[in-house]
């Protein structure tokens, strides 16, 4: 995830893995998650449609 600059709202990049499917369905989650106000909403959504939060990065 990162801010556009001057905006509020989040770019998302997800990556679920390198098959086609893996790829397709991480596409379209990042297509679902960009523009959102909030890395909680983010957070919120993944885990309402069953994934879970492991680990973070800087």
């Amino acid at each position: 995830m990162e801010g556009k600059f001057l905006s509020k709202k989040l770019k998302v990049k997800v990556d679920l893995g390198d098959s086609d499917e893996q790829i397709t369905e991480g596409e379209k989650l990042s297509e679902v998650l960009t523009n959102k106000k909030s890395y909680a909403s983010i957070l919120n959504y993944m885990s309402k449609i069953g994934y879970e939060l492991l680990q973070t990065k800087n």
